[in-house]
């Protein structure tokens, strides 16, 4: 089932995988890791996934999941250590990024927050290194709307720019 859901993920955005897909039974949990070594994995227990899907009674929510920890690996998440206040802000993009996908895929904005809805949050995400469930859920809602068209463009972000290099031969570079 995460396969085939990774797969329905990647179609909407047009990449292939450039991540291996790791169950791991016990660990109640789905996560995005990078290795020492660079290779990307989505570690995930099944009966986790399955269990989040019962409660929510939809199966919405594995993709849900999957979406989310798709968008750490393609937005770099993965590759660098963060601070409590920083790890709150990449959760609420993943979440975003789950949210546009979802809607993409044709889920409705209550099927796309179900797994956001039955997962247990911190009340004061002061000392956590994920946000509060309201805040998840609106970080949801904005990838959703932007990607039915009905919200705001996406947050404004500095892009870095280098000074222009010259070169007389393009080999150089």
């Amino acid at each position: 089932q995460a396969s085939s859901a990774t797969k329905r993920i990647l179609s909407v955005l047009g990449l292939a995988p450039n991540f291996v897909m790791v169950p791991c039974p016990n660990i109640d949990n789905c996560a995005a890791v990078t290795l020492s070594d660079g290779f990307r994995y989505i570690v995930y227990d099944k009966e986790f996934m399955q269990e989040i899907a019962n409660t929510a009674n939809t199966d919405w929510t594995s993709v849900s999941i999957l979406a989310h920890e798709i968008g750490h690996h393609l937005q770099g998440h993965t590759l660098r250590r963060s601070e409590l206040s920083e790890s709150r802000s990449v959760e609420l993009e993943a979440d975003r990024f789950s949210g546009f996908v979802l809607q993409k895929l044709g889920a409705s904005l209550e099927q796309a927050q179900a797994a956001m809805n039955v997962i247990p949050h911190p009340t004061d995400d002061d000392y956590s290194d994920h946000p509060a469930k309201w805040k998840r859920l609106n970080a949801i809602e904005e990838g959703w709307k932007d990607a039915a068209g009905l919200g705001n463009a996406a947050p404004e972000i500095e892009i870095p720019e280098l000074e222009a290099i010259e070169h007389t031969d393009a080999t150089e570079l």
